[in-house]
């Protein structure tokens, strides 16, 4: 009963959850929270009124409750346990001996106290380089067909991981006008990600007006907010680089805060950040106000 590893692009989550319907005992190890809500919603389709249970309420007591000797109905049951990863190896093993309902654990995380006692299956994430055929499996997984501009433009656009692939063709899929080339770029570049490091280039060299117009880029408050509280972490940084005299080797990142402290005044540094921490107030209660503040400073 070894765990069989299958890339994510490369699954069948139809027939995944199939496989885990026909056995009584079965471990599935999921690598995303979207891909696990697509996951159980296959299984509650396919299943009379399961039963969903957190781990933590899987103790003695549950197995007590739920064995063949207490309930003569318990084969009717399917219980889908989920961050099953907390299940001690204790209960796993009293699980196989006396429950005789079917049992589907799930977890974000690898099982591996399971090994050797249920059969599972772990789903393997794309690595950086097989971002592009995860876009094609999210086509074939939302029944879309897109072109070969878009899948480059959401190759170059978005970060390389799981939940903003995932989110973003949901969206993709969930828009009625997706025929519409120029629409599906729109959507695209919403969700664009933006190299924080990019940001801290230009704050180490001092290119106040070019950081502004590019933070003006950000779109989303929630991105915004997140890249702002950054460079102020990386401006307090610049401030006092001290942490770096015990490092034996700098990193380019390291090199460039000590570069930056040279080229910085405190006091300009220090009003430049209270602009970023405004900025990251504003976008926290969503409020425009933050990009007038941008607006505002890029010009200045």
């Amino acid at each position: 009963m070894k765990t069989e590893k299958i890339k994510l692009v490369e699954s069948d989550l139809n027939g995944l959850a199939s496989k885990a319907r026909a056995s009584q005992f079965f471990r599935v190890s999921l690598c995303s929270p979207f891909v696990q809500e697509y996951f159980l919603r296959i299984l509650k389709s396919r299943c009379s009124s399961p039963e969903i249970v957190h781990a933590s309420l899987v103790n003695d007591a549950w197995v007590e409750e739920n064995s063949v000797q207490m309930d003569l109905f318990c084969n009717d049951k399917v219980f889908i346990v989920l961050d099953a990863a907390g299940v001690s190896k204790q209960l796993i093993e009293k699980i196989v001996d006396t429950v005789r309902s079917q049992v589907i654990f799930c977890d974000l995380k690898k099982m591996d106290k399971f090994e050797g006692l249920i059969e599972g299956v772990e789903l393997v994430p794309p690595k950086f380089w097989e971002f592009k055929s995860f876009s094609h499996f999210l086509c074939k997984l939302h029944n879309l067909t897109l072109r070969s501009q878009e899948i480059e433009e959401i190759e170059t656009s978005i970060e390389k991981n799981i939940d903003s692939y995932w989110c973003l063709f949901l969206k993709i899929s969930q828009h009625s006008s997706r025929d519409d080339g120029n629409i599906i770029l729109e959507i695209i570049k919403e969700d664009q990600y933006f190299d924080q490091f990019r940001f801290t280039d230009f704050l180490n060299q001092k290119k106040k007006a070019q950081l502004y117009k590019s933070l003006l880029e950000v779109k989303s408050f929630s991105e915004l907010e997140k890249i702002c509280s950054f460079l102020v972490t990386h401006g307090m940084k610049i401030l006092d680089p001290h942490f770096l005299t015990s490092k034996k080797k700098l990193t380019k990142y390291d090199q460039g805060i000590m570069a930056a402290n040279k080229l910085w005044i405190d006091n300009e540094l220090v009003m430049c950040m209270t602009r970023l921490k405004r900025v990251s107030y504003f976008c926290r209660s969503r409020n425009k106000e933050a990009f007038i503040e941008l607006m505002k400073a890029s010009v200045l």
